[in-house]
């Protein structure tokens, strides 16, 4: 309702080749994706291991939980919120309507939701 994400449109590189992002076997006892002493031809940083999509700014200690256990990261935001068109209507039907259960997915719309109870 007055809540909306978007895809916010970011220039990517072309995607790699195919079987670039296929892990399903690695041979035990083979150095794992950002451990140390790998091989970096051309690259100043590692490929991530794992890619947060998260807004910027919000990822700070996901990632420092990632890099304790030798995890390369990339912050890459895919999702911004914005306000929705109904916004305005939100505290009206909170307060008219009658609710058996209403279930807050994420710290945003549970933001969103506080400040409509309001």
């Amino acid at each position: 309702m007055a809540f909306h994400s978007s895809v916010a449109p970011i220039p990517l590189a072309p995607p790699p080749g195919p079987g670039a992002f296929h892990r399903a076997h690695r041979p035990a006892g083979a150095p794992r994706a950002g451990a140390p002493g790998r091989s970096l031809a051309a690259h100043s940083s590692p490929s991530p291991d794992v890619v947060v999509t998260r807004e910027q700014g919000k990822n700070a200690k996901l990632v420092a939980s990632l890099e304790k256990h030798n995890v390369h990261s990339l912050e890459l935001p895919l999702i911004q919120h914005v306000e929705g068109p109904d916004a305005d209507r939100l505290s009206a039907v909170l307060r008219d309507e009658k609710f058996d259960w209403i279930t807050v997915t994420s710290p945003e719309a549970a933001a969103v939701f506080l400040e409509g109870w309001k």
